[in-house]
C-alpha cells in the first residue's frame, strides 16, 4: 500500500515491490489477501485476492478479512497517521482467524503502535537487509528510502521463508 514518506518525495503513493515479499510468496504461495492494495500496486500482479482500497466500497480497516479468500494475508498499511488503526485491525484479524499474516511497517521500535504490534503470542520479527526501494504511483522503483522497515509475522507455521536477504530477529517471548 501507499506510504507517506519513504524518500522525502511529496507523493503519498508508495507500493511494495514484488522483490520485498517474494520470500513469503515462495514459502506460503501466491494465494494471499492484500487488504490494503492500491490500484497501481505491483502486488496485483501476484495474487488474485488483492483488495483495492475504495474499489467496490472495499475498506480494509472496516471489512471482515475472514470472508475473503487467501491462504495468508500481506499488509503494508499507509505509514502515516492511520498506522495504529491498521495495527489494531491486524491484531483483531490475527486473533479471530488464526490465518498467517505478514505485516510490513516502519522499524519504529519507540512508537506505541510498534509495542502493541509485537504484543502477540509467537510473533516473529524479520528484517530484509538493506532498505526497501518502494515503487511510486507511476510504477517506478524509487531509491533513497529513508525509513527502515520490519516484517512482523503472526500465526506463522513452522518453517519461515529462507532467503539470503531476510533475517529472523526473534520469536518474541522466547529466549
Amino acid at each position: 500500500m501507499a506510504t507517506e514518506h519513504p524518500n522525502n518525495k511529496p507523493s503519498i503513493e508508495w507500493y511494495t515491490p514484488i522483490s520485498a515479499i517474494s520470500p513469503f510468496v515462495q514459502r506460503y504461495g501466491a494465494n494471499f489477501l492484500d487488504p490494503c492494495a492500491a490500484k497501481n500496486s505491483p502486488i496485483l500482479e501476484l495474487t488474485p485476492y488483492a483488495k483495492v482500497l475504495g474499489v467496490e466500497g472495499w475498506d480494509g480497516l472496516t471489512s471482515d478479512w475472514s470472508k475473503e479468500e487467501g491462504e495468508w494475508v500481506f499488509v503494508n498499511p499507509p505509514f502515516g497517521r492511520t498506522i495504529s488503526q491498521w495495527i489494531s485491525k491486524v491484531l483483531q484479524e490475527a486473533k479471530a482467524s488464526g490465518r498467517p499474516i505478514i505485516l510490513l511497517v516502519p522499524a519504529r521500535t519507540d512508537a506505541r503502535w510498534f509495542r502493541e504490534a509485537v504484543d502477540y503470542p509467537g510473533v516473529r520479527l524479520m528484517v530484509k537487509t538493506g532498505r526497501i526501494s518502494f515503487v511510486d504511483g507511476e510504477g517506478v522503483v524509487q531509491k533513497g528510502n529513508s525509513v527502515g522497515t520490519i516484517f512482523i509475522g503472526y500465526n506463522l507455521p513452522e518453517g519461515l521463508p529462507s532467503h539470503p536477504d531476510l533475517l529472523l530477529l526473534s520469536k518474541v517471548g522466547e529466549g
